[in-house]
């Protein structure tokens, strides 16, 4: 069980590093779709980086898929199944 959610997140950060491109542009329109709904929850210059396809693509992206690749490391380096 645990060595299948361990392939998982470990495909999980390769493919977001992978496809960064896309997943970008598709989660910066998301945000941006949510701003138009709802201006006071991403005021001022928060709301303008976290709308950013270019902040997505190299800041946000990046970290989470190599979050996702760390953890599965360690899960199998340490041998949580």
């Amino acid at each position: 069980m645990y060595l299948l959610l361990d392939i998982l997140l470990l495909l999980l950060g390769a493919w977001m590093l992978w496809y960064r491109e896309r997943l970008a542009r598709y989660m910066a329109r998301v945000q941006q779709n949510q701003s138009r709904a709802w201006p006071w929850a991403y005021p001022g210059i928060i709301g303008r980086i976290y709308t950013s396809e270019k902040a997505w693509r190299i800041v946000f992206i990046p970290i989470l898929a190599v979050a996702f690749l760390c953890v599965g490391v360690l899960w199998l380096w340490k041998g949580a199944y």
